[in-house]
C-alpha cells in the first residue's frame, strides 16, 4: 500500500510578501558593506574624506554675533532692498520721417497702445495749452530673466520739436527713486532713433540685473519701430 498524501500548508500571503521585503532589506544590507571599501578608496583618489573625517577637520563656525560693527553689518544683511543702478541703450533707422517718428514718441499717453507688455497704463496728469501732456502717471511691468518687477512713477515730459523726447520721475521726499527715458531722433536715411535709458530704482538686492537696462531699450525701440511700420 501507498503512503498516504500529506497535504501542504499554504503559507498566508501577508507573511510572505514580509518575508520576502526582509530578504531584500537583507541583501541591500549586504551590498552595502561589500560597496563600502571601494567607495572608501575612490573617495581617497579624489582626495575627499568621510563625511565624519570633514566635520571634525572643517567644524562649522557659527557667525559672530557681537563685536565692533556686528550690528551694522548684520542689519546690511538683512536688508530686503537697496538702490540699483539699470542704464541701458538701443538705436534702429525707420523709414518713416523725423515729424511721425515725433509724434508717436511725444503722445506718450498712447505707450501703452504701442508697447502693452511694459507701459500698463498712463494718466495725464497735467497738460499743455495745446493739450500735449507735462506730467503723467505711468505703470511699467519690467521682467527680463529673473528679474521682474512693477513701477508706479510720477514723470515728467519733456518735448522739443527738433527731435527730442524726455521723460523723467519726478523726485519727492520720499524716494530717492530715479528714472531717466531720453529718445534722441536725427535724419538717416529716414530717421535714426536712440534711446537712452537711466535708473536708479530700490530692488532686491538679490536679484541679478545683469543686461536688465539694455533689454527694456531694445523692447521699447522694437516696439516703437514696429508702430511705425
Amino acid at each position: 500500500m501507498s503512503a498516504p498524501r500529506r497535504r501542504s500548508r499554504a503559507i498566508p500571503a501577508a507573511t510572505l510578501n514580509g518575508e520576502v521585503a526582509r530578504q531584500r532589506e537583507l541583501e541591500t544590507h549586504r551590498r552595502a558593506e561589500r560597496r563600502a571599501p571601494l567607495l572608501a578608496a575612490l573617495a581617497s583618489r579624489r582626495g575627499h574624506s568621510s563625511v565624519d573625517d570633514r566635520r571634525a577637520r572643517y567644524p562649522l563656525r557659527r557667525a559672530r554675533t557681537t563685536g565692533p560693527g556686528t550690528s551694522a553689518a548684520i542689519r546690511e544683511l538683512r536688508r530686503p532692498s537697496e538702490m540699483r543702478e539699470i542704464n541701458g541703450t538701443a538705436t534702429a533707422v525707420v523709414p518713416a520721417s523725423l515729424e511721425a517718428v515725433l509724434e508717436l514718441l511725444g503722445a506718450v499717453e498712447r505707450y501703452p497702445e504701442w508697447h502693452p507688455d511694459v507701459v500698463r497704463s498712463v494718466e495725464v496728469l497735467e497738460s499743455d495749452s495745446d493739450d500735449r501732456p507735462l506730467t503723467v502717471q505711468t505703470k511699467l511691468h519690467v521682467s527680463t530673466g529673473p528679474f521682474s518687477h512693477d513701477f508706479n512713477l510720477t514723470m515728467d515730459v519733456d518735448v522739443d520739436a527738433r527731435g527730442t523726447v524726455k521723460l523723467s520721475k519726478v523726485k519727492s521726499k520720499d524716494s530717492d527713486q530715479q528714472f531717466d527715458v531720453v529718445w534722441r531722433l536725427r535724419k538717416d536715411d529716414g530717421t535714426r532713433i536712440e534711446l537712452d535709458l537711466a535708473a536708479s530704482l530700490d530692488v532686491s538686492r538679490f536679484l541679478p540685473l545683469g543686461s536688465v537696462g539694455d533689454s527694456l531699450a531694445e523692447g521699447f525701440v522694437a516696439a516703437a519701430v514696429d508702430a511705425l511700420a
